[in-house]
């Protein structure tokens, strides 16, 4: 049955994508602001309606935990977190980077997380995964990457801090890093992780809330690779949109540890 229920989340993840591509890439008005305060564009609410009605057409008694409109309760037998466009800002001035996320769980726990998908808006590139069935690109199994020397890692980091002085927290992983990278997608960074792209991923600004990154968390986990909060600990527990997250993520134990006791 997961499996299945997989098949049909791809299908609509995947027209959720060209339906953004025909018609929603233009639609970069702002109307309004979401329920944690930023700013909401057409073509966000648009690609969010257009998923939250054809899981419908798939699922009855849900309750959505999604961006745009936050919690919709429409019943407890299954929860779906969407994030329609992780990426907005890129996508609004022609950066290809971007993501459509979804993850579904029976209960609001991020352990009880079953299904998990990160579409890349442009590519189609597909990350998922079912719990209990390992990590997938595009239908291939991933792996993360077993580098355990920052010397030697290739490390996103969100900069977009929005206390500047924060930045000074993550500048000795700056000076440690073999590579750099910030493309303002964390679902597609932190995806990378799981197929050995980057060896970590770190978001220390106390903004990210769960449909930010709890498919992307699913997908890191089934593929062998480490996710945490900034202080090593696991993230588990109720999924509640109004929580701020740090996550620090990395492809294997060590340097993760190594990274957490740089910041």
């Amino acid at each position: 049955m997961v499996e299945k229920n997989l098949k049909l989340l791809l299908d609509v993840a995947e027209r959720a994508r060209i339906k953004l591509l025909k018609e929603g890439l233009g639609a970069n008005e702002i109307l309004g602001y979401n329920v944690k305060g930023d700013t909401t564009r057409a073509f966000d609410k648009t690609t969010e309606d257009y998923i939250m009605g054809e899981i419908r057409k798939i699922y009855k008694n849900i309750t959505f935990l999604a961006e745009e409109a936050g919690v919709v309760e429409e019943g407890d037998d299954l929860y779906v977190i969407i994030d329609p466009v992780d990426g907005s800002t890129n996508i609004s001035r022609g950066i290809g980077l971007g993501a459509i996320a979804i993850a579904v769980a029976p209960s609001p726990y991020f352990e009880e997380v079953e299904i998990a998908i990160v579409k890349d808006i442009i590519s189609g590139k597909t990350y998922y995964a079912l719990r209990g069935g390992g990590a997938y690109l595009d239908g291939v199994k991933v792996s993360p990457s077993r580098i355990m020397e920052l010397s030697e890692a290739v490390v996103g980091i969100d900069l977009d801090f929005p206390n500047k002085s924060d930045l000074d927290r993550v500048i000795p992983l700056l000076r440690e890093a073999k590579k750099i990278r910030k493309i303002g997608s964390n679902s597609l960074e932190l995806s990378y992780v799981s197929s050995g792209g980057y060896e970590a991923f770190l978001d220390l600004r106390s903004v990210l809330s769960p449909e930010n990154f709890a498919p992307a968390k699913l997908i890191i986990e089934e593929a062998g690779g480490i996710i945490s909060d900034d202080k090593g600990n696991s993230i588990e527990g109720k999924i509640d949109l109004t929580k701020k997250q740090n996550l620090v993520a990395a492809g294997n134990n060590i340097l993760h540890q190594k990274i957490l006791r740089l910041i």
